[in-house]
């Protein structure tokens, strides 16, 4: 790779190839994610709805998904699933009667409370020896690399 630009033509050296490392971490961490939150009873989805809605408030489906990056049929199942446990519920929208909005119920604050509980470790964890100004610049470099993929900022919250 030449300077900060990705050349096709070029072999790519994986050890600095930024796509490469973030799918990777991603990985090792959804199947940690997916292991610790076995017991919880929620599924990695599950998780990322209620992490979501606790963090942001209620949101519609559109916000969700866009928010949450999940596709939307394993959004809709997701909601399902968290609805028919009666860990969120739906309500109109005040702004648009139209659309409805998905909050978290109290059963649904306990079990992402529960669930915060398990991931907190394995956050610490694998953050291990990275300070917190690393954190933020990651955070903000990966927010910037979002945004140029097309990702949106959350709407709500």
């Amino acid at each position: 790779m030449t300077g900060d630009a990705f050349d096709p033509a070029e072999a790519v050296d994986i050890d600095r190839y930024l796509f490469f490392w973030l799918g990777h971490a991603d990985a090792l961490w959804r199947a940690r994610l997916r292991r610790t939150l076995k017991p919880t009873g929620l599924t990695h989805p599950e998780w990322r709805v209620l992490t979501v809605l606790s963090a942001k408030g209620p949101q519609t489906a559109t916000d969700l998904a866009a928010i949450t990056v999940i596709e939307r049929t394993a959004l809709s199942r997701a909601v399902e699933a968290l609805a028919a446990r009666g860990m969120v519920a739906r309500s109109a929208d005040p702004a648009d009667a139209r659309r409805q909005l998905i909050a978290p119920t109290p059963a649904g604050v306990a079990a992402h409370a529960r669930a915060r509980a398990a991931v907190a470790p394995h956050y610490r964890a694998a953050l291990a020896g990275v300070s917190p100004a690393e954190v933020e610049a990651a955070i903000a470099l990966l927010r910037r690399v979002a945004l140029a993929l097309g990702g949106v900022p959350p709407a709500r919250g």
